[in-house]
């Protein structure tokens, strides 16, 4: 697949999810048309969260309009058709959906794709596996299972447990046939040459789901609006009077007592999805009432941000609201390389039609046991669950290892897995060196990132990166 192709593939799924928009969705509510670049008018911010597979998510809107009852349902169902494309298509979890389908389908048993699937596989994904030489390789399903089993009982995998389960593991082990030179007119096959051969789309989908919602509401009329589910971004237009920010924040120490916080793996949230409810954020510290079916309150600031590395910032001096815990805290930025000298955040970066994914050693830690001697101890070791396709082991920080990577591309369907593949090479030069190349390779899909080191807090950024960021 050539250089050009990634630009296409994109283009063609932003495409798609426009064409699929549900026409009943559109509402009959009379509007303000957005301003030109000579009148400004103030605008109200809206925030749409809630929970979704897990994972939670927060869709900012801002608009020259008070929205009414129709402009809220029509935005909520937008939100909801864009999780519901991921959870029905791409879910391995969800047995109902068609990736689903294709993990339960005999080895040499030809399947025909979806065209949404068939785009998705051959562009994104394909292009990902690529650019990483197999360090990001969406069949590590059966090895990530696996450690999860054995994690779950405090252990790690055997040796020969993972070599046995190698074998399935290789984008190039799945045969596309059909229509795969047009992808994008549908009729593209895949067959499964390998007996036990899993996909897991999980990871890189969050990215999809995202560049659905965005261009749904940017085809409803509103052109200004920031997506973030589970630390994957995209937004269009700008806040207000200034753009959308994102606040870079410090890797979360693994600290020597780690069983505070490391998860069992295979525990399944109680609540996997949560109803939306919706903030319209405003002056003063009164809410304002938002006329709807759904809960209205007043965002609470403090709660602003997690341990996730990337979130929105709200509100800011600029417009005359307060500025938000993120914008108040941050001393310095990285903008120019450096260290992190204790500082809440490490700055903050403009995302304005732009996206941005963050993978982390400390976001999924898995904690086991190992008898390395037969009357010594056993001994702790601590481990990031990303599996690596290459040698079916996790990833485990270290000094000087890599303890974040933020991308910045141009859709959000690829900024996921280039992310994960680039905390994957473990060292930090390495790791630059990787995405320099991906840069050059992608047509501009990919515009910069920013890599934070374990231990000494050494900060590499990329001069796309440094540009976005203030």
């Amino acid at each position: 697949m050539g250089v050009q192709s990634a630009a296409f593939a994109a283009a063609s799924l932003e495409k798609l999810s426009i064409e699929t928009l549900n026409l009943d969705m559109h509402s009959t509510t009379e509007r303000i048309p957005t301003p030109t670049a000579s009148i400004v008018r103030p605008r109200s911010h809206y925030l749409f969260e809630g929970v979704r597979m897990t994972l939670a998510y927060r869709v900012w809107v801002a608009a020259e309009w008070r929205f009414a009852d129709a402009d809220i349902r029509e935005i909520t169902e937008a939100i909801d058709e864009g999780f519901n494309v991921v959870d029905c298509g791409y879910n391995c979890y969800n047995p109902t959906s068609e990736i689903a389908a294709i993990n339960r389908a005999n080895v040499n048993q030809t399947v025909e794709l979806s065209r949404e699937m068939g785009m998705f596989l051959c562009g994104p994904v394909k292009h990902a596996v690529h650019w990483s030489d197999g360090l990001y390789d969406p069949t590590v399903l059966p090895l990530l299972q696996l450690w999860k089993f054995r994690v779950s009982q405090g252990e790690e995998p055997s040796d020969q447990e993972i070599e046995r389960l190698k074998r399935l593991v290789g984008f190039e082990k799945l045969n596309f046939g059909g229509n795969v030179a047009n992808p994008h007119e549908g009729g593209v096959t895949i067959t499964k040459t390998v007996r036990g051969m899993q996909l897991d789309l999980c990871g890189i989908a969050k990215g999809l789901a995202v560049d659905i919602i965005v261009n749904r509401l940017n085809a409803l009329g509103h052109s200004n609006v920031y997506v973030d589910w589970g630390g994957d971004i995209r937004s269009t237009g700008s806040h207000s009077f200034r753009p959308w920010l994102a606040a870079l924040a410090h890797p979360k120490s693994l600290d020597p007592d780690v069983e505070q916080f490391a998860r069992q793996p295979i525990e399944q949230s109680s609540n996997p999805n949560r109803p939306t409810k919706v903030t319209l954020q405003a002056k003063g510290s009164s809410p304002l009432s938002v006329p709807c079916a759904v809960q209205a309150r007043l965002q609470n600031p403090e709660g602003e941000l997690s341990h996730r590395a990337i979130r929105p910032c709200n509100a800011g001096a600029a417009n005359g609201l307060p500025a938000s815990p993120t914008e108040r805290d941050v001393h310095s930025t990285t903008a120019g390389g450096g260290k992190i000298h204790g500082e809440k955040y490490a700055g903050y970066v403009r995302i304005n039609d732009l996206s941005m994914a963050t993978s982390g050693d400390y976001e999924n830690v898995w904690l086991t046991y190992k008898k390395v001697a037969q009357e010594a101890p056993p001994e702790k070791r601590v481990y990031c669950g990303i599996v690596m396709p290459t040698t079916g082991k996790c990833i485990e920080p270290g000094q000087g290892t890599v303890a974040s990577v933020s991308v910045m591309t141009r859709h959000c369907s690829y900024a996921d897995g280039v992310a994960t593949a680039a905390l994957a090479q473990g060292d930090a030069q390495k790791s630059r060196a990787w995405l320099d190349d991906v840069i050059l390779k992608s047509d501009g899909e990919v515009v910069g990132y920013c890599i934070i080191t374990r231990g000494a807090g050494d900060v590499i950024t990329s001069p796309g990166f440094r540009s976005f960021m203030v």
